[in-house]
């Protein structure tokens, strides 16, 4: 929520609407990506069109690893 109410003053302070940008897409035809603090950035509307569903595999692997570093240990 945080993230979409800086998106919305950004939108408001430059004049230019901005959105929540899934960095590895949630719908893919090779990944599923998570709704998740560490997976969402920040975009102009127009960078986020461009971007589409397409996603980056380097920066989807840190991702990947920073999530499962961060996850709480297992009980059991």
């Amino acid at each position: 929520r945080r993230l979409r109410l800086e998106a919305q003053l950004l939108s408001i302070d430059t004049g230019v609407k901005h959105e929540i940008d899934h960095i590895i897409p949630l719908i893919h035809a090779q990944v599923c990506g998570l709704d998740v603090p560490g997976n969402v950035q920040i975009l102009t509307k127009r960078q986020n069109r461009r971007k589409a569903a397409r996603f980056n595999q380097d920066k989807q692997s840190k991702i990947q690893m920073r999530l499962i570093k961060e996850a709480p240990p297992k009980r059991g």
